[in-house]
């Protein structure tokens, strides 16, 4: 694979959208990359898995396809989103993120993550980092039912807004923690010519501890 061709690959893997539970975009691209070239199958708990060659012994390799992000879990009389984390998140990076949610209807609504303006905050709150249930999402409604008019509901997922760019000679992005793994589980596969059967596993809900 050319590294143009790549990087065309890493990018649409990485900007899919695919929270634990919900990687149906990650297996759309996935499955469109090995159509023809693996035979493809999926278990009860939605793993996607690829099989080329035959024979012992039977090798498996593995990426999981999920990325961590939000979950709402309430929206306030204001219109402003109280989330939980799916998966490991530093507190620290998550001030001033794009993200975007999707709604009860499959459609995307865009917003960022805010917290009490400092010109508010108490000398002491000012010293101190502020965690997540101190944060929220704003999506430029002003009242909950606006919100709700949006599709906007508890337990609605949220994940970063992120496309991959360039960055010198790296490249920078979001859910590279795996889809930069999915990537490479794609190109063995279509590289492979297995005197054994290799089964590629595209897992789900890693960062939710399956």
């Amino acid at each position: 694979m050319a590294l143009e061709e790549l990087f065309s690959l890493v990018k649409r893997l990485s900007e899919a959208t695919g929270c634990g539970g919900d990687e149906e975009e990650v297996v759309e691209i996935i499955t469109s990359e090995l159509e023809g070239k693996a035979e493809l199958g999926r278990d009860r708990m939605g793993n996607l898995i690829a099989k080329v060659g035959s024979g012992r012994p039977k090798i498996m390799l593995a990426a999981h396809m999920d990325e961590v992000g939000l979950i709402v879990r309430h929206i306030d009389e204001k219109g402003f989103i109280k989330f939980a984390k799916l998966g490991g998140i530093n507190d620290q990076i998550l001030l001033g993120q794009r993200v975007k949610l999707k709604t009860t209807n499959g459609s995307y609504v865009y917003g960022a993550i805010g917290s009490k303006p400092i010109h508010l905050l108490k000398e002491e709150e000012r010293k101190q980092a502020v965690s997540y249930e101190k944060m929220f999402i704003d999506v430029g409604v002003a009242s909950r039912e606006e919100a709700e008019r949006l599709g906007l509901r508890v337990g609605c997922v949220a994940t970063f807004d992120r496309t991959v760019e360039r960055v010198g000679n790296l490249i920078c992005g979001k859910a590279f923690d795996d889809r930069l793994g999915c990537a490479a589980l794609i190109e063995a596969l279509k590289q492979a010519e297995p005197k054994c059967e290799v089964l590629a596993c595209f897992t789900v809900q890693e960062e939710l501890g399956l």
